[in-house]
């Protein structure tokens, strides 16, 4: 494996205006023992209107009921966005950076988990809820299928152009959903077997069933925790408050496999903390809206063929209270339960804070928050796992990296911007464009510091694989006077490549190994093949 070329890159810091700094800004310097916990908040009063004069002196940390030294403060407005891709004679510029400021909401159709009969309805809300929303909002609408979660429209405030990409989503239920609502089947009794047998004969057919059905819950609710996290994983670098709205039937939390109950806790505990942890509040929607009053004091699970302990409105509700959002279920008026959930995107705080309890045992925290105002409301997540860093292990850096070149969404925690120009016939630069404040930098002399940096390039092929055509890591060890003069200008790192002809996407992502923070661009051929003038 070749060495990346630092060409006018690392060491001679050339100025990129597309990540400049200003002067006085101060690199991301972290003790070793410290993790400063970011809490995304919503006030209002009494009438539900957002409070927008609060300053830090009038809020109150507590976490496990001890208070703690407010750190970090902000308050986040809307703000409006950036291009995601740029064209300059003779270069293609792309960038992971959606709207920079200011709150966002992303609409998440769930088809995996919401049965065919529930998604016409759900649809309908949708589009009356775009028809009638203001035009400075900001909105994305994914959709989530058996085999991924895919962007039909990413932020824009054009209402007229959602509603088109919403026209051409259809109505489709999964594998995982078919399965699930089959029928248990029986043995005709006769040919001579004895009722016993038969009986014996139907209970093991049935107890394959709850096995078979078992299987395709447990499919669907890694599907679907995974699908989240990838859509955490995207927001994750935006400011402000993020509101993710899930619009499903969701899982069941715990369900029968045919041996006992099967438990989904200890894996939406950690899929909660990986969404909490980017700042993002899932609002659930019920796309099965009022059910009958029989099936609300019984709590009827998603699917009645199979036995459940704890059904899906409760992983609804988990999801919603771990995260900070509100989990809307039992009722017909979905449009609205969208509008709530939008509306906490407009104004929102940032409080953060390093928790005085630096013992990382797994345990979970709870957080509150005070207002010093009577009569407000005050919403924000519940608490975090206090979970270890995971080890920085050659797996652990290979994993998180194939996860963002695989992803079909930009992780965008670690920002991120790619030049791309022609190099021969055959060949293009790449150029990545790195800001040192996104990095961990460690003061390890009076006149030193200390990075950095995974960086891997690949190329998606048909077949599904990825081709590698870089995976190294980058070591950063920078004066203060070079730190500086990165945080003004800017960090380049260059690599020429040569495009496989059946390549349909070029894959670029990095990642900073001391935290963990991913970022990665995804480059479609038909750009490449204008670069090459093909």
């Amino acid at each position: 494996m070749r060495r990346v070329a630092l060409g006018a890159g690392l060491c001679a810091m050339v100025a990129v205006p597309l990540l400049s700094q200003t002067a006085n800004q101060q690199p991301s310097i972290f003790r070793a023992d410290t993790h400063l916990v970011q809490v995304s908040v919503v006030v209002r009063d009494g009438r539900l209107n957002p409070l927008t004069d609060l300053t830090a002196a009038d809020f109150q940390v507590f976490e496990d009921g001890k208070q703690q030294p407010i750190a970090l403060f902000s308050a986040d407005s809307r703000a409006s966005g950036t291009p995601a891709t740029t064209v300059v004679p003779g270069t293609v510029i792309v960038s992971n950076q959606v709207p920079t400021t200011g709150g966002v909401t992303v609409i998440l159709f769930d088809r995996l988990n919401t049965a065919w009969s529930d998604q016409g309805q759900a649809k309908q809300n949708i589009v009356k809820f775009l028809s009638q929303v203001a035009p400075t909002e900001r909105i994305g609408f994914y959709v989530l299928d058996s085999s991924s979660v895919s962007i039909v429209h990413d932020f824009t405030s054009d209402t007229r152009s959602l509603l088109r990409a919403l026209g051409r989503v259809q109505g489709q239920i999964s594998r995982e959903t078919m399965i699930a609502e089959e029928k248990t089947p029986t043995i005709a009794s006769g040919g001579g077997m004895s009722a016993a047998m038969d009986a014996q004969l139907d209970a093991a057919l049935a107890r394959m069933d709850e096995m078979i059905k078992a299987d395709a819950v447990k499919n669907r609710a890694d599907s679907t925790l995974s699908a989240l996290e990838a859509v955490a994983r995207h927001l994750a670098g935006i400011p402000g408050r993020k509101n993710l709205i899930w619009i499903s039937s969701s899982f069941p939390l715990s369900f029968n496999d045919g041996f006992g109950t099967r438990s989904m806790y200890t894996e939406v505990n950690i899929a909660t903390r990986a969404i909490a942890d980017a700042n993002v509040s899932v609002y659930p929607v019920d796309a099965r809206g009022l059910m009958n009053s029989s099936a609300v004091v019984t709590r009827k699970p998603t699917y009645a063929s199979l036995r459940n302990e704890m059904p899906a409105s409760d992983s609804m509700e988990m999801l919603a209270e771990r995260t900070g959002g509100v989990a809307y279920t039992n009722r017909n008026d979905l449009g609205r339960a969208i509008s709530r959930a939008v509306e906490d995107a407009k104004f929102t705080y940032t409080i953060g804070y390093y928790p005085e309890n630096v013992t990382w045992d797994g345990h979970y925290r709870k957080i509150s928050i005070k207002v010093r105002r009577s009569g407000v409301n005050v919403r924000h997540r519940s608490g975090y796992l206090a979970l270890p860093p995971p080890p920085q292990t050659r797996e652990s850096r290979q994993n998180a990296l194939v996860r963002a070149l695989a992803s079909p969404l930009n992780a965008i925690a670690f920002p991120l911007t790619v030049a791309l120009e022609r190099a021969g016939t055959e060949e293009l630069t790449v150029t990545l464009r790195l800001s040192p404040s996104a990095i961990r930098l460690s003061q390890t002399a009076s006149d030193l510091w200390e990075g950095s940096v995974d960086v891997a390039i690949a190329q998606a092929l048909p077949s599904g694989q990825l081709a590698k055509a870089l995976d190294t890591t980058v070591p950063l060890r920078l004066t203060t006077a070079m730190r500086d003069q990165a945080l003004r200008e800017g960090l380049n790192l260059n690599r020429r490549i040569r495009p496989d002809p059946g390549a349909h996407t070029l894959r670029i992502a990095v990642r900073d190994p001391a935290t963990g923070s991913v970022g990665s661009v995804a480059v479609p051929a038909e750009t490449i093949r204008s670069i090459l003038g093909k």
